[in-house]
């Protein structure tokens, strides 16, 4: 049975393999979204538009909530795409909570059955020596 462990935040996202009887982790992949990185000012202007609107920016929404939501799809389809090719059957995620939220609302159905074990907790700086010691794999129900 293959396992698929990802470690995330809003803008960077690691997917790692289970292997071997004592659950090695082989990363495979690692995708990254800079605009989660930036500073909110930077991401918006309190300047009216140029276009037939004019209307300044609405402060209402978070720019950089909508740069990690977008980047929470972008790992969902990632997920969706390998577990429609039968690439994993079991799914550990680790991230902070908030993003856990954003991610787990984008996953489809058939990847949250997947899913085995969570952990809210912000391991992207970890290198893997690190999150194997912090993140033991749970063993098969």
């Amino acid at each position: 049975m293959s396992t698929w462990i990802v470690v995330s935040d809003g803008s960077r996202a690691r997917f790692f393999m289970a292997r071997g009887a004592e659950g090695e982790w082989v990363k495979f992949e690692e995708l990254e979204h800079p605009p989660s990185r930036v500073k909110r000012l930077e991401l918006v202007t309190d300047a009216a538009g140029k276009g037939p609107d004019k209307r300044a920016f609405d402060m209402s929404s978070d720019p950089k909530q909508v740069e990690e939501t977008r980047f929470a799809h972008q790992i969902a389809q990632t997920l969706d795409t390998a577990h429609a090719q039968d690439a994993f059957q079991r799914l550990m995620i680790v991230a902070p909570p908030r993003f856990m939220g954003m991610l787990r609302a984008a996953l489809s159905p058939r990847v949250q059955k997947a899913i085995y074990a969570t952990l809210d907790k912000d391991y992207t700086r970890l290198d893997q020596r690190e999150l194997q010691e912090r993140v033991p794999l749970p063993q098969e129900r």
